[in-house]
């Protein structure tokens, strides 16, 4: 029997979700004593579109390090019935995302990759068309999804 901990990566996930609705609203409102008026020309779909994009990207992100994590787990089980370990020691725990080991290295990484991302990538306050999605659009949102999981792993700790 093997023990599977789903929280890590579905705490992470939740998290690319919250911050990517964040990202796609921020454009669309003003604060509360601001007197300028929204800078945003995007609408209801263009905003919908780009928070796709973004939970895609964590989506396929947070896929690979299960998928990584998943592999390891197995080699580690099947040596670990070669020399008669107790398997029953091993806990597939959805992985560790690549990262710096200081919280605040990792906090302005992933700041950097966020801003990479919104700036490379889709924009919420843009029409643009799905048919125009190109390979730096998708690279850009990957890279803000990224982002977006480093912080989550930094407000799970």
């Amino acid at each position: 029997m093997h023990r599977y901990d789903w929280s890590r990566p579905v705490l992470r996930l939740v998290w690319g979700a919250v911050m990517s609705a964040g990202l796609v609203t921020v454009g669309h409102t003003r604060g509360r004593f601001s007197t300028t008026p929204a800078h945003c020309d995007g609408d209801l779909i263009q905003g919908l579109i780009v928070f796709g994009a973004f939970f895609l990207g964590c989506c396929v992100i947070e896929g690979a390090i299960w998928g990584f994590c998943s592999r390891d787990h197995w080699r580690e089980m099947r040596e670990a019935r070669r020399t008669r370990n107790n398997s029953e020691d091993y806990i597939l725990s959805g992985g560790r995302l690549p990262e710096v080991q200081n919280t605040i290295g990792k906090f302005f990484l992933a700041l950097g990759f966020v801003g990479i991302g919104m700036y490379a990538g889709p924009n919420p306050c843009t029409n643009q068309s799905v048919s125009g999605v190109t390979w730096l659009l998708a690279f850009a949102s990957l890279v803000a999804s990224y982002g977006m999981l480093l912080c989550g792993d930094i407000v799970m700790k």
